[in-house]
């Protein structure tokens, strides 16, 4: 695969735990093939899972992918254009709109009493994907499409070869998952040392 392939994934997993805060914009990564066998889902599996919080879309409801959205979950999506009619609706939402900060799916909500509510979901996130065939037209502004080959050897090895760049982007997602490892320590141990200080000054008082 080309080189830029396994960085640009690094790149997509990186990003997802930092998003929310840092981010105003996020980019897409989709495998796209009309062959079948080809990976798309195995590689959309794989960069998926390394993601924060991602999750992989598949038996969901529509309002349930809303909210896993809301939460700050990382979809993975395979085969878009294939999808239940409710479910590609939104997902097509989502893909549209959900790239920029402030993106959001408005609701109408029951608020337990039997009154109506306006309610917002955030869809901003990072979101991985996956086609039959091409990806559209209208999603290649803020998405880095990974074209994917069909080798004969089975999905799983063809997602390693063609997806992650075989060694280089095995590196290179150990090095993501390492850089992840890190930051999630040092949080740890900072929200660690200001309960301490609280405590001290909460003694202390």
């Amino acid at each position: 695969g080309h080189p830029w392939n396994s960085r640009m994934c690094a790149l997509y997993i990186l990003q997802s735990y930092f998003y929310r805060t840092l981010y105003p914009a996020v980019f897409y990564v989709a495998f796209e093939s009309s062959l079948s066998g080809a990976g798309k889902t195995t590689a959309t599996r794989i960069v998926t899972n390394l993601c924060k919080d991602g999750f992989m879309i598949g038996g969901l409801t529509a309002p349930y992918l809303e909210r896993k959205m809301d939460a700050g979950g990382t979809p993975g999506i395979d085969e878009v254009d294939a999808l239940p009619a409710d479910l590609k609706a939104v997902v097509e939402k989502a893909l549209r709109h959900g790239y920029e900060h402030g993106a959001v799916a408005g609701k109408v909500d029951d608020d337990g009493k039997g009154r109506k509510k306006p309610r917002e979901f955030s869809i901003f996130c990072p979101k991985a994907y996956n086609f039959r065939g091409k990806v559209e037209d209208a999603l290649l502004t803020r998405t880095y499409p990974i074209q994917m080959a069909h080798s004969g050897i089975g999905p799983s090895r063809i997602a390693t070869n063609c997806t992650l760049g075989n060694l280089e982007g095995a590196t290179a997602m150990k090095i993501t998952a390492a850089m992840v490892a890190e930051w999630q320590a040092r949080q740890k141990d900072a929200q660690a040392a200001i309960d301490a200080a609280d405590l001290s000054e909460l003694e202390a008082s």
